[in-house]
């Protein structure tokens, strides 16, 4: 659990959350999950499973679950920079920038909120200052990993999959109508009472 430091209203940040977890996984590889996303795999392997396969079979201190966006929200994301000449669905990365402008993002693809790192995370999280609001960033702290000489790597969502933001009412609202359309016991009854609903505004 995350202590608001003194002089601060909110906690300091996705980084510090992390570090907090240091005693926990007791030196062996962990996953990150944000809890304000949703994953949807659909017919694939769960994404999950795919970011272990790759940590593992290649080595990396930190894997990375990304997803393509549009420049109109490169500013909401970490955008990643892969490393030319690698598998586009399963790559090393040259650097992640945090909400980056248009012109300075170096890719369209964006962290979708799922990670696996190794204990060297925590080393990295003591070497990196806080950001501009005071906030020790994860994003930040991966760069530092690369700095450091860790290979970061990242396994691209496929067509078939979804990310859902939970993190604000509209987006929540949003996820909550698609999981219950595409429910196989009630979405046929869901989709019949939205158009009953829709036709009465």
């Amino acid at each position: 659990r995350q202590i608001i430091p003194k002089g601060r209203h909110t906690p300091a940040g996705n980084g510090d959350a992390v570090g907090m977890a240091e005693d926990f996984v007791a030196g062996e590889p962990f996953v990150v999950a944000f809890g304000d996303t949703i994953i949807r795999s659909g017919n694939h392997a769960g994404l999950v499973r795919r970011l272990l396969k790759s940590h593992q079979d290649n080595n990396a201190v930190c894997t990375i679950a990304v997803e393509e966006v549009s420049p109109d929200e490169f500013h909401r994301y970490g955008i990643v920079h892969p490393r030319e000449g690698e598998d586009p669905n399963d790559f090393a990365i040259e650097s992640i920038v945090e909400k980056p402008s248009v012109s300075e993002a170096p890719s369209n693809l964006a962290v979708a909120s799922r990670y696996v790192f190794n204990p060297d995370i925590f080393t990295a999280l003591r070497n990196t200052p806080p950001g501009y609001r005071g906030e020790l960033e994860l994003t930040s702290a991966i760069q530092t990993l690369i700095k450091m000489g860790g290979q970061v790597r990242c396994v691209r969502l496929q067509r078939e999959e979804s990310r859902y933001d939970i993190g604000n009412i509209e987006t929540y609202f949003k996820s909550f109508i698609d999981f219950a359309l595409s429910d196989q016991r009630y979405g046929y009854l869901i989709r019949q009472y939205l158009q009953k609903r829709l036709r009465e505004f």
